[in-house]
């Protein structure tokens, strides 16, 4: 049976092996003895390899003895030799309770001190015992797959609003609490105990010191039985995600948009395989059981007068008649004034208060280039009840071209119209008036692109 040493310099080695050689790293160090028996084993590596290390420490302000273990993991660092950065955070509860605002903030702060110093991986000192209380927690909450992975051993760290060049390490995944405490003790080096740790109130320490012991008395070693499970369940994910991803590719129109007429014709399993993947894919985290079938039901409803709109983790999701769109959630009101322009032969002309920018294309169909250069013309919001006579069709107000186009009136308040007098003769992912179109085979034709 490996030591705790070689367990660690393992998966630490199988860990660095995605990044740079002698990339900086850092290790998160609350004070305590799981933190402090990963310190010890860090800097016994980085010194064997050569190897820049930090230990980061995020003071959280809950426990009165706060500044006391900020103190010590201090001192602990200056009598390894280990350079130390620390961070305080205000928790407040107000990111969905006490234990998810701290952890929120933690790896917030994490993150900001990863890149103040030039780290790109930060270790923890999660072991066999969280990845178990982690399992088990998912299943009693109830949960998909995914919950029953357990915890990766290097991930992007969570909450940097998107970027993505930090990464969380867990080299102790395989080592149990009790080994680590054995070791640590070997080391005779000192830890602080947070006496939260045994509040039974929280789920987790209900788990590891109430429910996880029973369980052990029954059966003996069912840790790693239960880790092994996780991984199994990962392996079967990524064929389900393998086949989640033959399925998008059928199922997206050339907007990136769900085509639901197609998603129907799958299984009701691979239907809900499907979705899972498209939420993750697009990093929308499913809040429960009970959220993501509710979505479903919106999504496959057959109803066009129903129209769905959820915001969440910075997206959202719009359905319009049988389309399905995921965007970033719009920060920016839509324009509203009239802009008059006029167009002197150059490729295109940026709109930055409309988001966009009309381009100019020369061909053989269009607009008479003669009849277009020069004139006034104006941008103005959406008008439904405007009429647009399109090449080979008859006059239709905008609002049913719009609607037989499939763009929803969320979209339609983003895109102009360009209107020469008093009529329209260019509608944003409609087309251009047939009315003026140019004869002599030398024509100019419109389109809308949006500002990223």
């Amino acid at each position: 049976m490996p030591s705790v040493w070689e367990s660690f310099q393992s998966s630490l080695e199988a860990i660095l092996s995605r990044f740079p050689a002698k990339v900086p790293f850092a290790v998160a160090y609350s004070g305590g003895a799981d933190s402090t028996a990963l310190l010890i084993l860090a800097h016994r590596y980085a010194k064997q390899e050569n190897r820049c290390l930090y230990a980061f420490h995020i003071h959280h302000g809950i426990s009165p003895d706060a500044d006391q273990w900020m103190s010590h993991c201090h001192s602990t660092c200056d009598a390894l030799g280990v350079a130390f950065g620390a961070q305080k955070v205000h928790v407040n509860g107000t990111s969905g309770g006490i234990e998810a605002d701290a952890r929120t903030k933690r790896y917030r702060a994490l993150g900001g001190l990863a890149r103040a110093h030039g780290v790109s991986l930060i270790l923890t000192a999660h072991h066999l015992d969280d990845q178990c209380e982690t399992i088990l927690l998912q299943l009693f909450r109830g949960t998909f797959l995914a919950g029953l992975t357990g915890m990766d051993s290097c991930v992007v760290l969570p909450y940097q609003a998107g970027k993505t060049d930090i990464y969380l390490g867990r080299p102790l995944l395989s080592v149990t609490k009790r080994d680590l405490e054995d070791f640590l003790s070997a080391s005779g080096i000192p830890f602080v105990e947070d006496a939260s740790n045994r509040d039974t109130s929280y789920r987790r320490n209900a788990l590891r010191h109430c429910v996880m012991p029973l369980i052990g008395a029954s059966f003996p070693g069912f840790e790693k039985h239960l880790a092994g499970t996780g991984r199994t369940v990962a392996s079967a994910l990524k064929l389900l995600d393998m086949l989640a991803a033959e399925d998008l590719a059928g199922c997206v129109d050339e907007n990136k948009a769900l085509d639901m007429v197609v998603v129907r014709c799958l299984s009701d399993e691979r239907i809900e395989n499907l979705l899972r993947y498209w939420l993750k894919v697009n990093q929308i985290r499913i809040r429960s059981s009970a959220w993501f079938f509710e979505l479903k039901r919106q999504l496959m409803s057959v109803n066009h007068d129903v129209k769905t709109v959820l915001a969440m983790d910075g997206k959202v999701i719009r359905k319009y008649r049988d389309k399905v769109k995921m965007e970033r959630q719009e920060k920016r009101e839509p324009p509203q004034q009239a802009l008059d322009f006029n167009w002197n032969g150059e490729p295109s002309i940026e709109f930055r208060t409309w988001y966009g920018i009309l381009t100019f294309e020369l061909g053989e169909t269009g607009f008479d280039v003669d009849w277009f250069r020069g004139r006034i013309f104006s941008l103005r919001p959406y008008q439904g009840s405007a009429r647009l006579v399109l090449q080979g069709r008859p006059s239709k107000d905008l609002k049913s071209l719009y609607q037989e186009a499939g763009i929803s009136g969320e979209d339609r308040r983003f895109l102009p119209s360009i209107w020469w007098e008093d009529e329209p003769i260019f509608a944003a992912g409609i087309g251009q008036s047939a009315k003026w179109a140019g004869k002599s085979g030398k024509c100019v034709q419109l389109v809308w692109k949006r500002l990223p």
